[in-house]
């Protein structure tokens, strides 16, 4: 959440959502430093007075799901893409705000954490096609196995409410680079897709996914020696087999036989990736 506006939202509305929400304030900027004072009770990062350019690195840097402020605000945030803002500023002219609005007193409470669900959770619907924790779909472009496993892990990290979207980002430029390379999406590609397209805090967490697949052979066992230990029963095509690796090591016996009884009772001779996709579909996962 990022806050620009009037310095009496600022720190009204930094404070409920902070504290009775729970919802976390990337970046806030008020007028003087006494409101600044205030609002740094419940986030660590507030400018004061500051310039456009301040704002526009803000921005890009705390990639924030929910923006609220001015028009200037609305203009900046507009020229870098993003698309969840609220008008939070004591109303002008240009700007019409009858009973619901300002966001003071219960109804005003209300009417504002309605407003925030709408923005944030209509364009994650469109963003997602209306599949809010859809399983990413393999697609037309082939992925090796460690890069589907690094994504993976990449996407444990990332908070629930932004998951899909951003995975899905991750996604498509994975895949955009390789088609114009004519290869499969690999590790490399997939690093240089997040070093690029994710926020600043985020990037040492992934870098450690990237390090820990590229350790080495000798701290994990090879492919062939994981799927001597599964309890393959059916014939599953290299695809569907690959598709086991993306499991938490844990939990890869049981999927194997989960797979193995769904593809028995919708009467499927064999397993392949589109039979695992429909069971993880059918978990929700």
């Amino acid at each position: 959440m990022s806050l620009e506006n009037h310095n009496t939202y600022a720190v009204g509305i930094s404070h409920f959502f902070k504290k009775e929400l729970g919802i976390k304030i990337c970046f806030a900027t008020v007028g003087n430093k006494e409101v600044g004072e205030k609002v740094k009770e419940v986030s660590d990062n507030v400018l004061v007075s500051p310039t456009i350019d301040e704002k526009r690195t803000q921005y890009e840097e705390t990639s924030p799901l929910l923006i609220m402020g001015n028009f200037y605000d609305l203009k900046i945030s507009k020229d870098l893409g993003f698309l969840n803002f609220l008008f939070a500023d004591i109303p002008t002219i240009s700007f019409l705000s009858t009973e619901n609005g300002p966001y003071m007193g219960f109804r005003g409470a209300s009417y504002l954490i309605q407003q925030v669900v709408n923005q944030v959770y209509i364009n994650l619907f469109i963003e997602t096609k209306g599949e809010m924790g859809g399983q990413i779909s393999p697609g037309e472009v082939r992925w090796r196995t460690s890069a589907e496993e690094a994504l993976r892990k990449i996407a444990e990290m990332i908070p629930h409410f932004i998951r899909t979207k951003s995975v899905k980002k991750l996604q498509k430029k994975a895949e955009e680079i390789a088609c114009r390379e004519k290869s499969e999406v690999t590790l490399e590609i997939l690093k240089t897709v997040a070093d690029e397209y994710t926020p600043t805090r985020f990037k040492t967490r992934f870098l450690e996914v990237f390090e820990e697949n590229t350790a080495g052979p000798c701290q994990q066992a090879t492919p062939e020696e994981d799927l001597s230990k599964l309890p393959f029963s059916m014939e599953w095509d290299e695809a569907a087999r690959e598709m086991i690796f993306m499991v938490p090591t844990g939990f890869r016996t049981q999927a194997v036989s989960g797979t193995e009884k769904y593809a028995r009772e919708h009467n499927c001779t064999r397993i392949t990736s589109h039979v695992v996709d429909n069971y993880r579909k059918e978990l929700g996962f």
